[in-house]
């Protein structure tokens, strides 16, 4: 069930990471502050979830331009 409402809202629970990313200046986007970073994404992800919740957060890469 939660599987399924992952796919579902896979589009939305993008755009909530383009929005926090997007949102952080360059010194936010620190490696140092990626903890800071994950709980907001965790967070805010949770919020629009109804049949579980995100716990972990990994990322694959971490490019910052």
């Amino acid at each position: 069930e939660f599987g399924l409402e992952l796919v579902d809202r896979m589009a939305m629970l993008r755009e909530i990471v383009y929005r926090v990313v997007g949102s952080k200046s360059l010194e936010e986007l620190q490696i140092r502050n990626l903890d800071r970073i994950e709980e907001e994404l965790m967070s805010r992800m949770n919020e629009v979830l109804e049949n579980g919740s995100i716990v972990d957060i990994m990322f694959e890469e971490y490019i910052i331009q």
